[in-house]
C-alpha cells in the first residue's frame, strides 16, 4: 500500500518544486518582491494584497512628494505589473509621476487610467484634477464632461465644477467644453453659480442663465432661484426683466401697465419672489378661490377664526419701481369682519423702511367690491419694494378679527 502511494507523491513534490523555483527564479530576474517579502519566502502582490492596500497607496503617493520620490514611483510601478487592467492602479501611478514632476510619464498614466475605466467617475475626476495641475484646461473639462452627462454621478458634480472654478477657465470655455448640452448638468451648474458667484464673477451666471434660456432648459423653479439671486445681487431691473421675459405670453400687462405680477391671481403662484407667496397663519386661512373673483375667475380670500388679535401679512410679493410717483390700488369685499382694523395694502422697502412705507385704507364689516389705494413716491433710482396684503393687530379690548375677505385686481402703476 505504502509503495502504491510514493509514486503520486513523489509528483506531487516534484510540482510544488518547480513552482516554486519558477517563482523564485521570475521573482528575481524582475526584481519584484521586497526584502520582507524575500525573507518570508512566499510573499509577493498576488499573495500578499495587503502590500499594495489603500494606505499603503496613500502612503507611496505621499512618499512620490519627497525625498523617496523614485522608490515610492518604483513601488507603484510594482503594483501595475500585477493588475495592468486595473484604472486604479493607473491613476495611483499617474499621481506618483505627478508628484515626482514627470509629467510626461504622469500624462501616459492618466490616459491609460481613463481607458481601463472611461465611465469610472472616480477616474474621471483624478484624471480632470491632473489635467488642472498640467494646466490643459481644455482637457480637464472633457473628463468634467464625462462624468456630467451621467444624471446618476450628480455627487460629482460640485467636486467638477470647483474644480472648473479653480482653474479660473472663462464662462464661454466651460458653457462649449466642459457642460454637456442637456438639462440636468446646465441647472446644476447655473445653482452651483447661484451659490458660489461672487464680485466680478456675477456675469458667469447671467452667462449661464443665457444659454440655457435658448436652449430651454429652464423651469420653474431654476426661474425663480435666478431672479432671486439677481435680486440679492441688486440687479432688480435685470430680474424683473428676465421674470417679465418668460412670462410675455401668460401676462402681458406685467410692466407695461401693471407693476405687480399676477394681479388678479388668474394664475396658481410660482416659486419666485417676483410672484405672489400665500402662506396661512395660525387663525387666518389663505387660497386662491374660483367663482368669487370681480376680474376674470380667481381672487384671493382670507378667512379669519375669530380667535385671535391677529397681526396678518402673509401674502406677498417683491416688485421692483424706478424712481417717480406711483399708485397703488385693488379691489377688496368685505364679509363680517370685526374690530376697527380690516384688510388693505403696504407697500414698502424692506431695506430702508423709512424711505417707502405706504399703506392703502383697511375695510372692515361687510362691504361689496371697493376700490382701495394709494400713491406714494420712489426716491431712489431702483428700489425693490414689497407690496403685501394686511391686517395690522388692534389696539382695542374687542380685538379678535373674524370674518372674511376677497382681494382682486391688485395693481401698481404710475
Amino acid at each position: 500500500m505504502e509503495r502504491e502511494r510514493n509514486p503520486i507523491i513523489r509528483i506531487w513534490g516534484i510540482s510544488i518544486g518547480l513552482a516554486l523555483a519558477i517563482y523564485g527564479a521570475v521573482s528575481i530576474a524582475l526584481g519584484l518582491q521586497k526584502p520582507e517579502a524575500q525573507a518570508h519566502g512566499w510573499c509577493a502582490a498576488w499573495l500578499c494584497p495587503e502590500e499594495f492596500s489603500d494606505r499603503r497607496t496613500s502612503d507611496l503617493l505621499h512618499e512620490s512628494a519627497g525625498a523617496g520620490a523614485a522608490g515610492a514611483v518604483s513601488e507603484l510601478e510594482r503594483a501595475l505589473v500585477f493588475d495592468a487592467a486595473s484604472a486604479y492602479r493607473w491613476a495611483n501611478l499617474g499621481e506618483g509621476f505627478l508628484n515626482a514632476g514627470n509629467l510626461q510619464s504622469a500624462r501616459y498614466a492618466f490616459l491609460h487610467a481613463v481607458a481601463a475605466g472611461p465611465r469610472n467617475p472616480a477616474i474621471l475626476m483624478r484624471a480632470a484634477n491632473f489635467s488642472f495641475s498640467d494646466g490643459d484646461s481644455r482637457k480637464m473639462m472633457q473628463y468634467g464632461s464625462a462624468i456630467l452627462r451621467d444624471p446618476k454621478l450628480d455627487d460629482y458634480y460640485a467636486p467638477t465644477f470647483l474644480t472648473y472654478a479653480r482653474a479660473g477657465a472663462a464662462i464661454d470655455e466651460i458653457l462649449e467644453l466642459g457642460i454637456p448640452p442637456e438639462r440636468v448638468p446646465a441647472q446644476a451648474f447655473l445653482r452651483f453659480l447661484i451659490g458660489n458667484t461672487k464680485g466680478d464673477r456675477a456675469g458667469d451666471a447671467a452667462a449661464a442663465w443665457k444659454w440655457i434660456a435658448e436652449r430651454g432648459f429652464q423651469d420653474d423653479g431654476l426661474t425663480g432661484e435666478y431672479v432671486g439671486f439677481l435680486l440679492r445681487n441688486h440687479e432688480g431691473e435685470r430680474a424683473a426683466e428676465t421674470w417679465a421675459g418668460v412670462n410675455a405670453s401668460g401676462m402681458r400687462d406685467y410692466r407695461r401697465t401693471n407693476w405687480v405680477y399676477n394681479g388678479s391671481f388668474e394664475a396658481a403662484p410660482r416659486p419666485s419672489p417676483l410672484d405672489w407667496r400665500i402662506d396661512a397663519a395660525q387663525d387666518v386661512e389663505a387660497k386662491r378661490v374660483a367663482s368669487e373673483a370681480r376680474d376674470g375667475r380667481w381672487a384671493l380670500e382670507l378667512i379669519f377664526d375669530g380667535r385671535d388679535n391677529v397681526e396678518y401679512h402673509g401674502v406677498g410679493q417683491q416688485i421692483v419701481l424706478t424712481k417717480g410717483r406711483w399708485r397703488a390700488e385693488a379691489f377688496v369685499r368685505t364679509d363680517g369682519i370685526t374690530t376697527d382694523k380690516g384688510v388693505g395694502l403696504r407697500i414698502y422697502d424692506p431695506a430702508e423702511p423709512q424711505s417707502l412705507d405706504a399703506r392703502s385704507q383697511r375695510l372692515t364689516g361687510t362691504q361689496g367690491w371697493t376700490k382701495i389705494e394709494q400713491s406714494f413716491d420712489v426716491q431712489q433710482d431702483t428700489v425693490v419694494a414689497r407690496i403685501e396684503v394686511i391686517r395690522e393687530a388692534s389696539l382695542k379690548f374687542d380685538s379678535k378679527i373674524a370674518g372674511r375677505a376677497w382681494i382682486d385686481s391688485v395693481e401698481i402703476h404710475k
